[in-house]
């Protein structure tokens, strides 16, 4: 964050009298309309865990080639059991999944052009398994061992 964002925020703490709500200790990234200071947009729900991002899959590109820059997406991690999350960006649900190449991309929300980023796949998976919630890409290991063949049996 800025120094300048920093500033504006313990200004605001001082002036204000406003409060933080920051469960995870991350920095303020959002400030609310009433003044609550928030680490992520939606971090107030009430299943809020952390915040994740997701990142575009097909930059867009000007006519001369120049690949346009834009922020990632920050969400709010509602729910996740590791091979789907449940996520809040800009008061709207959006349902993340593992494909079969076994990256995160989204069924809901956003088309296949946004997926999660790669630090915040890296973050759910070392959530669930704190919490011992199954594993990441378990749904992409149950297809892989579903597409072997049987043992053969001795039956003769």
């Amino acid at each position: 964050m800025s120094s300048d964002w920093n500033a504006r925020v313990e200004w605001l703490l001082r002036q204000t009298g406003t409060r933080k709500h920051l469960p995870n200790g991350l920095p303020v990234r959002c400030i609310r309309h009433d003044g609550l200071m928030l680490e992520c947009e939606n971090g107030d729900h009430q299943d809020y865990l952390f915040p994740v991002d997701a990142e575009t899959t097909h930059p867009a590109r000007l006519a001369d080639g120049t690949v346009l820059s834009f922020d990632q997406p920050n969400h709010a991690l509602i729910y996740t059991d590791g091979n789907v999350a449940l996520t809040l960006y800009e008061y709207c649900y959006s349902l993340w999944h593992v494909s079969r190449d076994g990256e995160w991309i989204s069924g809901s929300l956003q088309d296949d052009s946004y997926r999660l980023s790669r630090e915040s796949v890296d973050k759910i998976k070392a959530w669930c398994s704190a919490q011992g919630k199954g594993h990441l890409h378990s749904a992409c290991q149950y297809e892989e061992a579903q597409s072997k063949p049987p043992p053969a049996s001795d039956t003769g």
